[in-house]
C-alpha cells in the first residue's frame, strides 16, 4: 500500500533521438486521497456508509445489477408512502423470483464520495446490498485481498461525476 511518506522510482526518458535511451529515474512523493473503508466482515465485502443521513452498512455485490435494500430500511429512510413507487419482478440468484419496490433516489456517501442514487426496496430478510450500478456511479474499486474498498474519485466527500 502506498503511504504519503513513500517514494516511487520513475523512469524519465532523458533522449529520445538515438536508439540506445538513456533513463533516470525522477523522485515523487505520491498524494494518497482515497478514503479507504475496510471490510467489516471477515468473509464479505461490507462497508459503512451513509444512506439519508443514517449510519448502516451494505454489501458490496459487483453481480447485483441494481442497489437493493430492505423495505423496513427504506421505510426509515424516507416516507415510502408518498414516493412514485413501480413494481417489477425479478429473478434472485437461484432464480427465486423477488418483487422490487422503486426507484426511490437516496443520498449515498460511501468512501467518502456523495451520490445521489437510485435504491429499490424488497419485503423480508434481504442484505442491504450496492450494486454494479452504484460502484460505477461513486467510482469504487473492490480490493478482496486486502478487504478494502475505496474509490477513484480525487477527495474526500467529493461528489462523483
Amino acid at each position: 500500500m502506498i503511504s504519503d511518506s513513500d517514494h516511487i522510482q520513475i523512469p524519465t526518458i532523458v533522449n529520445t533521438v538515438e536508439p540506445a535511451t538513456v533513463l533516470e529515474t525522477t523522485s515523487i512523493h505520491p498524494i494518497v486521497t482515497h478514503n479507504f473503508h475496510r471490510f467489516t466482515s471477515d468473509k464479505d465485502p461490507i462497508v459503512p456508509v451513509i444512506l439519508n443521513e443514517k449510519h448502516t452498512k451494505l454489501l458490496i455485490d459487483s453481480g447485483a445489477h441494481i442497489s437493493v435494500i430492505p423495505k423496513s430500511t427504506m421505510s426509515q429512510l424516507v416516507d415510502i408512502q408518498h414516493q412514485d413507487i413501480t413494481h417489477k419482478d425479478v429473478s434472485a440468484f437461484g432464480g427465486q423470483k423477488v418483487t422490487l419496490h422503486g426507484p426511490v433516489k437516496l443520498t449515498v456517501n460511501i468512501c467518502g464520495v456523495t451520490v445521489e442514487h437510485p435504491f429499490y426496496y424488497a419485503e423480508g430478510h434481504i442484505p442491504s446490498v450496492a450494486g454494479f450500478d452504484l460502484m460505477k456511479a461513486a467510482k469504487l474499486v473492490l480490493d478482496p485481498n486486502s478487504k478494502m474498498v475505496w474509490s477513484y474519485c480525487a477527495g474526500i466527500n467529493d461528489t462523483a461525476q
